[in-house]
């Protein structure tokens, strides 16, 4: 077992590996936001030095999006403390992303398991849902580091999804999985955190006994409050942000985004150039972000109807398995990523206007994508190897993780070595980028007695909701003992 514990640890390091290759250099890629993002650590230094916390970024209307719209700041605060101690620019975002990369496998390491109980499968899942082209890109491509935050922390939401599909326990009470998905999405990225949203409302229509039983809506219930009370010291000012720049957000909300939503052939394309825009309208497909979600997704996807319409595979979905709702959530977010959805239309009513404001293009809908068609890939080959022998199921296994590989390798040394170094050390050597300032995103003692009573709040209700789950434990442990004594 110890043995099995080190394969599975050596096989994620080299997941993180052959991911982060472009982080192991002496210099930041000269991406599309990385001056942005460099800006924006630095702004968060000088702010903390002053003793104000920005909370979050403002919608930044003077790109064809809402740039960073609403991102929060809380987990900014890493690269600013380390800028804080000296450290250059360069190094402490390189940094960050190497976090940023680790914790995304990590985590999606411990959802797949959680569905998944071969370790095998659960590794392969992970290259899959790491080494997908979209997030590559927006790591490294675009540098939008918000997407890339949301996405790390996305198979949180996934892990509550399997168990409350399945009907397992872990140490978490399930309403605080959710409310610690909820909020990590929150605190990363407000478009990232819609993308999860109408995932968690898809699968609760889709997995309605489950999920809208009696203990679901309790376990709702609870989630929303506690995710309310913890975050009121964010939403409070966040609110009273959009009700200010209404118009700003419905302005934003209003610019062109079917033009930048994706092509099918973007599901079929394997190798992919990193580019740095979504102007398909203007360029085609010349010195665009290179998006998909991998070969090896699609290729395990044609593999599928193979076995379905050739009579192979006759297995009947099951309400206890989280892995046909993923499915067809990922081609519901295959539909709305494409250019041809009419968000155009959509985006007409005020609604829309806000809800996608701070989206760059429908292209972030890929996330559900990928998230549906890893777990059918890593479903497929759980039921392949019970089916068929070892060696057929091993080959498959092969096959998968090989074809990632070459594509994750391909990807990340086009990045490498189509785009020039971006030298950066000190803040003088930082372009004009100018961030937009909002004074309800600021906080610091100078803050009103209401922005403080939000924070006491929400301090209180961690507090209680800690105390709360360690008397649970407790008396749980208790209860444990005594029945085995009996």
């Amino acid at each position: 077992m110890k043995s099995k514990g080190n394969s599975t640890f050596w096989c994620l390091v080299g997941i993180f590996l052959t991911g982060a290759l472009p982080l192991f250099t002496n210099y930041c890629l000269n991406s599309a936001e990385v001056p942005y993002q460099l800006v924006r650590i630095e702004n968060m230094k000088d702010y903390l030095s002053a003793g104000i916390f920005q909370m979050a970024m403002p919608v930044n209307w003077q790109y064809e999006h809402g740039t960073a719209g609403l991102d929060g700041n809380l987990f900014w605060l890493l690269p600013a403390l380390l800028r804080m101690t000296g450290a250059t620019l360069e190094s402490v975002y390189r940094m960050f992303l190497v976090c940023i990369y680790a914790v995304t496998v990590c985590l999606s390491y411990k959802a797949l398991a959680e569905g998944f109980p071969s370790k095998k499968i659960a590794v392969i899942g992970t290259a899959l849902y790491c080494w997908a082209p979209w997030y590559l890109d927006t790591l490294y491509g675009r540098a939008a580091i918000g997407e890339a935050l949301g996405y790390a922390f996305l198979p949180v939401m996934l892990l509550f999804l399997v168990r409350a599909v399945s009907r397992k326990q872990g140490k978490l009470p399930q309403w605080l999985l959710l409310a610690i998905a909820v909020t990590l999405l929150l605190q990363s990225s407000f478009a990232v955190l819609e993308v999860g949203m109408l995932l968690l409302i898809f699968c609760c229509i889709y997995y309605r006994r489950q999920l809208l039983g009696k203990e679901g809506w309790l376990t709702l219930g609870k989630a929303v409050v506690a995710t309310l009370v913890c975050n009121l010291w964010f939403l409070l000012p966040l609110l009273r942000y959009l009700v200010a720049y209404r118009d700003v957000a419905r302005y934003v909300g209003s610019r062109p985004f079917q033009e930048k939503g994706a092509f099918l052939l973007h599901y079929l394309t394997f190798f992919l150039r990193g580019g740095a825009t979504y102007d398909y309208k203007s360029n085609g497909l010349l010195d665009t972000a290179a998006i998909g979600v991998g070969p090896a997704l699609t290729g395990l996807f044609f593999f599928l109807l193979w076995l379905k319409f050739s009579g192979v595979l006759q297995k009947k979905n099951s309400k206890e398995d989280s892995t046909a709702g993923l499915f067809w959530c990922g081609m519901l977010g295959i539909l709305l990523s494409l250019g041809s959805f009419p968000w155009d239309w959509l985006r007409q009513n005020a609604v829309f206007q806000i809800l996608t404001f701070s989206m760059q293009s429908p292209v972030i809908f890929m996330i559900l994508a990928i998230c549906g068609l890893t777990f059918m890939g890593c479903g497929l080959m759980k039921d392949y190897r019970q089916r068929r022998s070892a060696t057929e199921a091993t080959i498959l296994e092969a096959a998968v993780i090989a074809v990632a590989f070459v594509a994750t390798q391909f990807l990340t040394n086009k990045l490498l070595l189509d785009r020039a170094p971006l030298w950066i050390r000190q803040k003088e050597d930082l372009p004009d980028v100018v961030l937009v300032e909002a004074s309800q995103f600021q906080m610091s003692a100078a803050a009103g007695a209401t922005q403080w009573g939000a924070v006491m709040i929400s301090t209180l209700g961690i507090a209680g909701i800690i105390i709360y789950c360690i008397i649970v434990r407790k008396k749980d442990t208790k209860q444990k003992v005594r029945k085995e004594a009996a």
